[in-house]
C-alpha cells in the first residue's frame, strides 16, 4: 500500500510506500503529508523537498544515504522502516527520486491517488 503517482511531463508511474510517508508528514505538511506535492509545479516543489532531505540527513548523518538499493546487506527491501537506518535511508531515496524528476522536468506536476 502506498501512493501511486506520476510526473505529468514523462508519464512515468512512481510508487511511494506508506512506510516512507512519515517524512512528508513530519517535514513537508503535517495534515496532507505526501499529497502536498500535488499542489506545486516541480520547480516550486524542489526547495520544499530539499528541506525534507536536509531534515533526514540531520536525523541520521552517518547513514542517510544507505537504502535498499545500495545496501541490501543492511536493508532487505524498499518497505523496511523498523530501524532508523531503514526508515531514513529508504525515505531519503524516495525523496531523491522525486527531486530528480523536479530537476529534469521543472514545469511538470505530480498527480496520483
Amino acid at each position: 500500500m502506498g501512493h501511486d503517482f506520476e510526473c505529468s511531463e514523462d508519464g512515468e508511474n512512481i510508487y511511494v510506500s506508506y512506510n516512507h510517508c512519515w517524512a512528508f508528514y513530519e517535514f513537508l505538511d503535517e495534515e496532507r503529508g505526501f499529497r502536498e506535492i500535488y499542489d506545486y509545479e516541480a520547480h516550486e516543489l524542489l526547495p520544499k523537498l530539499l528541506v525534507v532531505q536536509e531534515a533526514l540527513r540531520e536525523i541520521a548523518p552517518e547513514t542517510f544515504h544507505l537504502n535498499w538499493k545500495n545496501a541490501p546487506h543492511l536493508i532487505k527491501d524498499g518497505w523496511a522502516c523498523v530501524h532508523t537506518i531503514d526508515a531514513v535511508g529508504n525515505a531519503y531515496y524516495c525523496v531523491q527520486e522525486i527531486i530528480d524528476k523536479c530537476i529534469k522536468y521543472p514545469n511538470s506536476h505530480f498527480n496520483g491517488d
